[in-house]
This record gives C-alpha cells, structure tokens and sequence, in this order.
C-alpha cells in the first residue's frame, strides 16, 4: 500500500513537472517571439538612421553649396564695396590735380592711374573702366599738343605687359575701346550706381562727359535704394572726411554679450577714422570663441588669451608695448579693458576714453568702489582667492581707475547722472535697419514661426532680472490662441524655460542666438516688442537693452517698464510705458491695432534717425574725439606703477628677482609677405626648428611691412575662400603679441598710408626704410637684442634687406630663396630688373645661403657660388587643433565616403581640367581643395560639381583634422616656369599625414619615394588615384622612417651647426 501510494505521489510530481515545464516553453516561445520582433524593429531603425544620417549628410551638403554661393556673392559685394571706394579716392585726387593747374603733370598721374587699374584687373565691370574714360576725358580737354601721341606710346608700354589688351591704332581708338568696354562692364554690373565727383557735384541731374572728337557720352546711373549701394555710396563720399587716426576698441571679454556695446562703437568708428582695431580676451569661463552673433560680421575681432592673476597683469604689461593708437576707447570699467586702456595711455601718452553702458558693480551687490589708497592698506594675499579678472574686488578697482580716462561715454541718462559724460545711447546702422528692405511674413516662414500669428518677441538671454517671466506670464492670460511668445536668445539656465513653458503652455516659441547681420529680419517679425524690466532691480536701473533701440529702428511698437534709461525712450516718444496691472490687453490692443502701427512706424523713423542711428553717433564720436585729441592737458596717470604693485601684493604674489639674460646666439628671421604662422610654410617650420635649439636664445620675426591701407582692404575682402581677412587677424595677433612663445617673438611693422616714402623722391615725406629701422630698433630694445651679435634669416624678395644688414650690421647672414619670383606670371621687365637686382645685393651680404630645388641652384648660382640646395621637409610632429564653429569641417566630416584632397594656395599653377576630370571619375568621393583662390578666381568654377569641397583657408594648426581624413593627396600642377622653379611643400605636409601621394610631372618631386605617384598624363593620373584610394593609408613603420629621415631638423641640423659655431666659440671666448 505504502509503495501504490509512493508511485502515485510520483507520478503526480511527474505531471507537475512536464506541466511546468511545459508551461515554461510556452513562456520561452513568446520570449523569443517578443525578441524577433525587437529585432527587426532594431533593424528597421537601424535602417532609418542609416536613411537618416544620408538624408542629413545631402542636406549639409545643401547647406555647404548654399553657403558657398553666399560667400561668393558677399566677396563680390566686398570687391564692389572696395573698387568703389577707391575709385572715389582716384577721383578726388584727379579732381584735385586738375584744380591746382599744372596740365602737364596731370598725363603721368592717368596714366598711372590707368597701369594701376589694368594691371590689377579686378573685377571686370565694377568701376575701374570708368575710371579710365573719365580721365581720358578729362585729360583731352585739358591737354596739349602731342600729349596723344604720347598717350599712344605709353599705351602700347602697357600693351607690351598685357598682351591681352586690344591693338589700338590711334589715340582715339583708344577712348573709343574704352568708353564701349566701360559701357558693356556698367551693363552687367548693377551694383555700381554711385555718382562720379566733379560735375555731378553741382547738380542734382547725373553729369555727362564727352569726348570733343569722339562724341561719345557717358552718364552714371542714379543710385538706387538698394541697401548695399547706399553703403557704398556712403563709403566711398565718406572715406575722405575720416579722422586719419587709428583708434583702438577693447572689450574686457570677447565670448559673451559685453562684446555687442564694443562692436557697434567700432562700427560707428569706423565711420568717423581711418582705422579701426577692436580686441579682447577670451576668458575661458566665457566660452572658446568669439561671440556668436558678431563671429563672422564685417569687423574682425582680435581675441587675446585670458588669463588668472598674476600671469594675466604680465600680458597687460607686454600687450600695451606693442601698439601705439592715436586714441583708445575701453569698453566697460571693468579691469581687463580699462587697465590695459590706462597702460596704452601711459605708455604713448594717447588719449583714453571709457565706455560706460551697465553699473558694473550692480552686479555685485552695489559694492562700493575700491580706490587705490585703500587698496594699498589691504593686507599681503587678502585676495588669494580673488584671481579672476573680472572678479568683485577687480571689477570695483576698475571702477577707481575710470579716473584716468580723458573723456567717458555712458549709453543713457541713468548712468550720465550716476557718472557725467557724453551719452552715446545704443545705436543702430540706419542702412541695415530700414523696415522697407524686410517683409514679416517671409521671416516667420524663414524661422518656423506661424505667418498669421500675433508675434509678442523678446531678443536677448533670457533672465529673470529683465521681466521675461511677467512677459510670458501676460501672453499665457490673453484670451487669443495666435498670440505667440518669441525668445530669440540662448540660455543655459534651464528653470528659465521650465518656469516660461509653464506660464504660456504651447506659446513660447525658442529661437537660439543670431548673428548681428539677421536682427532686423528677426524683429519685423514682431508686432510688439514689450520689455518689462524689474524696477526693483539694481541691474535695471541703469541698463538701457539693445533690443529696445532695434524696436526703434524697425519701427515696431515697444512697450517698456519704467526704468530711468527706458523712461527716456518714453520722453523721446520711441516707447510707451508698460501697464503693468493690464498688460495682457494692453498687449492685445497695441497687436489689434494695425493703423497705429503703421502711423508708428512713420513717426518715429525721423527720431530714430536723429538719435539712435549710427550717423548720429558718428557725429558725436566724431566731436569727442576730435576734442580729447585737442585736449594737451590729458588727465594724468601718476599712481598707475605702485597700483601695479599693490595688485600683485594682494594676491600673494612674491617680488621676483630680475632674471639674467639668458645663454645663446639670436636670431633674426625677415619674411617676405605676410603670412607667418597662417600656413606652415618653410619659413614657419625653419624658425620652429631654429627656436628648439638649446644654442639658441630667442628668434623674432618680422613679417614685411604693411600699410594699414592694405590691411583695411583686405579686411573689407569678406569670405572665406580667400585668405585676405584671415591675414588681417592673424597681422594684428601678431602686433598684440599674441602668437609669442617663450623663444619666439613675431612682429610687423602697420604704418599709416601716405606717410612714408619708399624711393628718393619722396618729397619731404620720410622714408619707409627710416621708419622701419626706428621700429625695429624698438623690438630689439624690448627683445634684449644686440644686433652685432645676431644671425639675420633673410627670405627674399626683401627690397629692404641690403640696407637692413648695412645698418645693423649682423654678426651673419642667412639667405634663404624659396621662390624665383623673376619667374611669376605677370612679371614685367621692369620689375625683373628690379628683382635681379634685389637678388644680387641681398646675397652679396650672406656668409650662407640656401635653396630648395635643383633649377634654383641654377637660377642663383650666379649671385652666391656656394649656394646649398636644402629641399622642404616632414613636420615631425604636426599639430591637429580640431575647428570650432566651423560649418565647412562639419559637413565635410558629416559627409562619408572617401576623400581626395588638395591643400594650398589655389594659384594659376592649379590645372583646373584635371581637377574637374577627377570630380567626374570619382563621383562618390569628396574632393576637398583647402586654400585661398585670391590669385586664381577661375578655381570657383569646380563648385558646379556636387562633390568638390572649397572651404577656403584652413590655418595650419587645424589642417591635421582635414588630412586625416584624406585618403589621397594631390599636386595638380601645370608644368610651368613658376613650378619649375618650386618645392612643392604640400608633398611632405601629405607624407607627414601618411597620406599617399599622386602629382602630375613636374620638377622636383621625390619621385624615389614609394609613397608617390607621378602621372604624365591626365588618364594616369586618374589610374593613379583610384590604385592609391584602392590601396589605402601608408605602413605607418615604412612613413615613419620616411618622415624621420626626411624632417626639417634633419635637413638644417649640420648646416645652422656649421652657421653658429664660430659665434658660440666667441660668445665662450668673451
């Protein structure tokens, strides 16, 4: 009985047992059911980030194309903008010449004139044809006799040097030519309308010129109201009234908003002087960039590293050594800006002018201002913890030192009756911001805002001291569901947003920053513009918001808390005062009511113009300075050297003892044009290596001179393709001292045009070379050099380098030719001589000499008999800085595929078939040709092909993060006179990057290394390229030996070893 019952409680656990299990199978079978089906959900994500990430990679390619297209039209806005205004410069000076008498030696001055503009060839069609039928106009109505024939001789001169120009039988065939090709380039080119000086000035009608014999006529055209015509129109008649002074703009901080006061005081500058120079430092608490909204605008901004205390006060001390301005204007009583101010005055004995727009030390509680007797009674190291510049006990320090400043700007009447000064309010360029020139409906659509909403927009950060949370609060209570909430600015505060959703649910519309360039397109968007500011707050009293002036100049109803600087709108009947108990309908009634609208916006136009316009700030910039340059009693600065002290004291920094002067040899390197240390050129590579010798003890560097003439054009030269604007940054990080190492120093010589003469006949104008060795002498003295006992690195073409030796007298000369420029196109006979000649002398003085290549050797030989071929080299340890806030390099590394690449100014020397032929055949790779087209236009017209990339010039600390996505690098140069006399230096820069190399046949290309390919033809070079993409990257072991064997420091070591020898055995003597 016992064993019946055992089995059956057996086989009733057998059944539970294949019950459960079977019931766990079941479970098993719908777990795997449930993961097949996440799999191939997984799956057909996968796919749709796949289509996603291509649909994102064509877009960016869209954007890339359109960005292009856009650089391209505001380089040639730029160009039309510089041409015309130098065509009114040339006219005022003709009209001048012809005024004064002298008929005779008015044919040189055209004919000059004439060299220039056809020589240059900008642009056909944008003024300069013009110029040239004027003068003949003018020029036969005032001539002599036989000055035809003459004419016809110098012009066959000029025909002689530019084949190109047409065969001209006599002299009136001449201004016939002209006068029809002046007539078809005004045809295509709009842009130009500007009126012509002379008798255009006294008539309201268009003047007509007319050839006596030819009968021809010719008459500008009126301007239109085309808001880039307009500023061309002004800049062209206002260039000549400008103060000629340089006027240097400081913001304390360049990374955030307090940029926004200091770029307009340089807009309006730049109206009122020659020129115009605005930096700042770049604190890192701030950000890593320039400020977004002004990144790319017209005036380029200078950023300097920012540093703690102490090492940030020794930057101020070397900075204010560096650039003499006429006038300095700093922006915000806040340390960095006013005690650099105040060191520049000191220094040079400028006037300085501070900029007052906020109550700094409202910020801090109202702290109150620290005077420099109180600060030299605070103890040793009390502000250790205080290291920040823009630190509390900084900040109201800043505030004592305004009292060095010789005039003082505040931006409304808060401030005037806090600290006195002239009121230079927020103001706005009048050209851009005209209401006739935008249409609302088009920027919401722009800018994903309903085109039938009732827009209420707040532009600015986002924060709860400037009322945004009442401003969202009223929209959320108005009874109309179109009523929308707009906030053009970026916050990182996020309880902002939360409590902002929360007020208005579905009504807040978040737009990020925008550039300055697209504020009025973003404010006519709004119906109303409401700032209700915190009365209570100590920040509020005395801030007048920028956005309430692009209120005005748009001509949208503003509606404003009762602050005293926005009391002063309301005076000035610009705004209305806020009812802050019914601001919901009153809102909703300022929106309803479209005919007060328009009647605003008619009103208060003239006011704007009259108050809040850049041309009225012009004037009273205009007045200030004129009068602080008056003023020879400056207030003076007696304190600044002990404060000084104290400044370090307090902080804990221990007196320093004077170092001595260091052991070894100097070096002086003179470069021939105005790039170092924009592209890693030889030059850059030489004073790298020259400076990592332990025998030597510093290199200074000076890049050839430059006229600030120059430098404006090529500030004005806005795009990206073109290395024109970046060579204004990177001269003027050069003139600050920003570029600096521990061994190296680099530094230019900006002068000021029409000062300096550069030949014998300069009248009684100094001479550039004078001025040039004062400077120089200055850098020495500042540098601790002793000239005597210095190598001088020269690089022709260098005009100035044989009387530089004779007078100073080096311990040895280094010559170091890189380019034969007798072999340029372009090159006239005359200028030939004249280099030849520079050639000879400069390497008559040199104990040692250097070229690159094998015909160079040739070409020099007969100048310095022991000349040494010393080819370009591999960077052994190439930098690759990653770009910031570059559109190009995202959607270059967005874009997948492969990659073939070119890096290098994109000269004559590029064969443009062939590179068309490669993006035809490899239609799935990016072609990426970084570098400037300045000398060769013609390159834009691979752009047409979807995947040819110009991004423009990369400087060379960022073109190791392009190259290493290369996977071929190119040299597709013609065979030419100019390339036979070159070492390609992109080839090591490519091995350097272990990138395989294809180049067509030209010299002097290592054709020994196994990591390039040479083509003779345009087919085998394509082969040769699909064979490298097929092959892949170089053996990193084989490249490496490679780059080794073939560095700089391997190339120079036994030469600079057999150079400084006799000067260190000296040295040791002594």
């Amino acid at each position: 009985a016992k064993v019946a019952l055992l089995e059956e409680q057996w086989r009733a656990n057998e059944a539970a047992h294949e019950n459960a299990q079977a019931a766990k199978d079941e479970q098993l079978r719908g777990l795997n059911g449930k993961l097949t089906a996440i799999e191939s959900v997984t799956n057909t994500l996968r796919e749709d980030l796949s289509k996603a990430k291509a649909n994102y990679s064509r877009v960016l390619g869209k954007i890339a194309d359109h960005e292009h297209k856009t650089a391209g039209a505001a380089r040639k806005l730029d160009q039309l903008t510089v041409a015309q205004r130098q065509l009114g410069t040339d006219m005022e000076q003709l009209e001048k010449q012809v005024q004064v008498g002298s008929r005779k030696s008015e044919l040189p001055i055209l004919l000059a004139m004439a060299r220039r503009i056809i020589r240059a060839d900008i642009d056909k069609g944008n003024g300069p044809f013009r110029l040239i039928a004027y003068s003949y106009s003018r020029w036969r109505r005032h001539g002599r006799d036989g000055s035809i024939e003459r004419l016809k001789k110098e012009y066959s001169t000029l025909r002689a040097e530019n084949p190109s120009l047409p065969l001209l039988e006599t002299a009136s065939d001449i201004h016939a030519r002209l006068m029809e090709r002046a007539t078809r380039c005004l045809a295509m080119t709009s842009d130009v309308k500007n009126r012509l000086p002379g008798d255009s000035r006294k008539s309201s009608e268009p003047s007509i010129f007319k050839c006596p014999t030819d009968h021809h006529t010719f008459a500008p055209v009126h301007a239109t109201q085309n808001t880039a015509q307009r500023t061309m129109h002004a800049s062209s008649t206002s260039e000549q009234h400008k103060l000629k002074i340089t006027a240097l703009v400081i913001t304390w901080d360049v990374g955030h908003n307090p940029l926004g006061r200091s770029y307009m005081l340089a807009e309006v500058l730049d109206r009122v002087v020659r020129n115009v120079v605005l930096v700042g430092f770049q604190f890192p608490r701030y950000g890593d960039d320039v400020w977004e909204p002004v990144r790319h605008s017209k005036l380029p901004v200078i950023s300097l590293p920012g540093e703690n205390l102490p090492e940030f006060l020794d930057s101020l001390d070397r900075i204010s050594q560096r650039m003499r301005p006429d006038i300095v204007i700093a922006c915000k009583p806040r340390l960095p800006s006013v005690q650099l101010g105040a060191l520049i005055k000191q220094k040079f004995g400028c006037p300085l002018i501070v900029d007052i727009d906020d109550h700094e030390l409202s910020f801090f509680k109202n702290a109150p201002e620290l005077t420099s007797e109180e600060l030299a009674r605070m103890p040793d190291g009390v502000a250790s913890g205080q290291v920040e510049p823009y630190s509390e006990i900084w900040t109201r320090l800043a505030q004592h030192m305004c009292k060095y400043a010789d005039e003082r700007i505040v931006s409304n009447v808060a401030l005037h009756k806090e600290f006195g000064g002239t009121i230079v309010p927020h103001v706005r360029d009048e050209h851009t911001f005209d209401p006739a020139l935008f249409d609302s409906v088009s920027s919401r659509v722009k800018y994903g805002v309903p085109p039938n909403s009732k827009v209420v927009l707040f532009f600015g950060t986002p924060r709860h001291h400037k009322g945004i949370d009442v401003l969202a609060d009223a929209v959320g209570h108005i009874d109309d569901d179109s009523f929308r909430l707009v906030i053009v600015g970026t916050t990182t505060d996020r309880s902002v947003t939360t409590k902002l959703d929360s007020l208005a649910p579905g009504r807040v519309i978040y737009l990020p920053n925008q550039p300055f360039s697209v504020i009025p397109e973003i404010v006519v968007m709004a119906d109303v513009i409401c700032l209700p500011q915190d009365e209570d707050s100590p920040i509020s009293q005395f801030q007048l918001p920028a956005k309430a002036i692009d209120a005005v100049a748009m001509g949208i109803p503003l509606l404003v808390s009762g602050t005293p600087p926005l009391m002063q709108l309301v005076q000035d009947g610009v705004a209305k005062l806020i009812d802050r108990e019914n601001l919901p309908e009153m809102l909703k009634q300022t929106v309803a009511s479209n005919d007060l609208a328009g009647k605003w916006r008619s009103e208060i136009r003239s006011r704007f113009l009259a108050s809040y316009s850049y041309g009225a700030a012009s004037k009273q910039m205009r007045e200030l300075i004129e009068r602080a340059l008056r003023n020879v009693q400056r207030t003076p600065i007696n304190d600044l050297s002990s404060l000084q002290a104290h400044e370090r004291r307090v902080i804990g920094e221990k007196a320093t003892v004077e170092q001595q002067r260091a052991p070894g040899i100097d070096i002086v390197v003179f470069w021939k044009q105005n790039d170092t240390g924009l592209y890693g050129r030889r030059s850059d590579m030489v004073i790298r290596y020259l400076a990592s010798r332990p025998d030597v003890r510093r290199v200074v560097v000076f890049d050839a001179p430059i006229s600030e003439f120059d430098l404006l054009n090529r500030r004005d030269t806005h795009g990206h393709i073109t290395q024109d604007r970046l060579i204004y940054i990177k001269t003027y990080e050069k003139v600050f001292g920003k570029l600096d190492t521990e061994k190296i120093s680099y530094n230019v010589f900006v002068f000021p045009p029409g000062t300096y003469h550069t030949s014998d006949g300069g009248g009684n104008r100094p001479q550039l070379i004078d001025a040039y060795v004062d400077f120089i002498e200055g850098v020495f003295e500042r540098e601790g050099f002793r000239s005597q006992e210095s190598v001088f690195w020269i690089y022709p073409k260098n005009f100035m380098a044989p009387e530089l030796v004779d007078r100073f007298l080096p311990a040895k000369v280094v010559v170091d030719v890189v380019d034969d420029h007798r072999a340029w196109p372009g090159v006239s006979a005359e200028e030939r001589d004249r280099l030849t000649k520079n050639y000879r002398e400069t390497l008559a003085r040199a104990q040692m000499a250097f070229v690159n290549c094998e015909p160079m050797v040739d070409s020099m030989r007969k100048f310095f008999p022991a000349i040494r071929m010393v080819q370009n080299g591999c960077d052994q340890k190439p930098p690759s800085v990653q770009p910031r806030n570059d559109p190009e390099f995202d959607a270059f590394m967005a874009r997948g595929g492969k990659t073939i690449g070119f890096v290098g100014n994109l000269e004559q020397k590029i064969d443009i078939s062939l590179v068309a032929k490669i993006a035809e055949r490899f239609h799935d790779c990016q072609i990426v040709l970084l570098g400037s087209t300045h000398a060769n236009p013609q390159v834009l017209q691979l752009k047409h092909f979807p995947n040819v990339r110009l991004p423009g010039v990369v400087p060379y600390e960022q073109i190791g993060a392009w190259l290493s996505r290369f996977d071929v690098g190119i040299i597709p140069h013609l065979d030419l006179d100019m390339t036979q006399s070159m070492n390609p230096l992109k080839l090591y820069v490519y091995l350097s990057w272990r990138v395989p190399v294809v180049s067509t046949e030209i010299y002097n290309i290592d054709k020994s290394s196994q990591f390039v390919r040479v083509a003779r033809t345009h087919n085998e070079f394509l082969e040769h390229v699909a064979s490298a993409l097929e092959k892949g990257r170089m053996d990193e072991a084989a490249s490496q030996r490679y780059i080794d064997e073939n560095s700089w420091e391997e190339r120079f070591r036994s030469h600079v070893d057999e150079l400084l020898a006799p000067l260190k055995e000296k040295a040791h003597g002594n």
